[in-house]
C-alpha cells in the first residue's frame, strides 16, 4: 500500500496508513522539507504510533536561492500488525522556519529486514532534458526490491521507464516508481518529465535504493 500527502505551514505532519501495516512488512517513509533560508542545514525525525524504530536510508539538501529543500528515505520492520500513523518532524539550522511540504509512505512484503544493497542520491538543478534519474543503485540479486523517490517543482507529470510502477504523484508532488524483477548490475530508476509550460523546474532531488527480499 502506499499513500501521500502535502502540507504548508508546519514543521511537522501526520500521515497514517489506509489499511493496517503486517507484522515483518517494510516500512519506507519519504520526507520533503523546506526552510526559508539560503545553505541551512536540515534533519528530519521519523516516529509511528507502533512504536517502530526507523533508520534513515539516504538524505540529500538541494539550495536554492532563500532556500534549502532536504529530502531523506526511512525505513523500518514493522514490529507489529495494526493501524498505524506515522509523524515526520524537520529541524531546521540557522533559522528560517522549516516548513513540511510532503510526506510520502509505503509498504511491502516480502522484503528482507537486512539494510538495503545500495542507496545513491542525486540532485539536478535544471533538469531541461526532460528526465529525472536516481544515478545507478547496484542491485546485488535476483528478486530485489528496486525504487526510486523524487521530489521537486514545476512539475506536471512524470513517466517511469518501461518495467516500473508508479505508487505515489500529482503535479508538483513526491513521486515513487518501483520494480521488483531479475536484474543485477548498476541500475538507475529514471522518468520522463512535463513540466508546467514558462516555469523553471528547479531543486529536484532524486533518492534510489535496492531491498533484498
Amino acid at each position: 500500500q502506499s499513500r501521500r500527502v502535502t502540507m504548508s505551514g508546519s514543521p511537522s505532519g501526520n500521515l497514517a496508513y489506509t489499511s493496517d501495516v503486517v507484522v515483518g512488512n517494510l516500512l519506507l517513509v519519504a520526507i520533503e522539507g523546506i526552510t526559508n533560508n539560503f545553505g541551512g542545514v536540515n534533519s528530519h525525525t521519523v516516529s509511528d504510533s507502533l512504536g517502530n524504530s526507523y533508520t534513515q536510508v539516504a538524505t540529500y539538501s538541494s539550495v536554492i536561492p532563500g532556500a534549502t529543500t532536504q529530502f531523506s528515505m526511512w525505513r523500518a520492520i514493522a514490529n507489529s500488525s495494526g493501524a498505524n500513523t506515522v509523524t515526520c518532524t524537520q529541524i531546521a539550522d540557522g533559522g528560517g522556519g522549516p516548513v513540511m511540504s510532503a510526506i510520502g509512505l509505503l509498504e511491502y512484503s516480502g522484503a528482507s529486514a537486512a539494510p538495503p544493497d545500495n542507496a545513491v542520491n542525486n540532485n539536478d538543478l535544471s533538469p531541461s532534458s526532460g528526465n529525472l534519474t536516481t544515478g545507478n543503485i547496484n542491485v546485488a540479486g535476483t528478486g530485489r526490491l528496486l525504487i526510486g523517490f523524487f521530489s521537486g517543482n514545476s512539475l506536471i507529470s512524470m513517466t517511469p521507464d518501461v518495467g516500473f510502477t508508479e505508487r505515489l504523484g500529482g503535479v508538483n508532488a513526491l513521486f515513487v516508481y518501483d520494480s521488483i524483477g531479475p536484474a543485477i548490475g548498476n541500475i538507475p530508476v529514471t522518468g520522463t518529465c512535463l513540466f508546467i509550460p514558462g516555469s523553471v523546474p528547479v531543486a529536484w532531488i532524486a533518492i534510489g535504493a535496492s531491498f533484498a527480499p
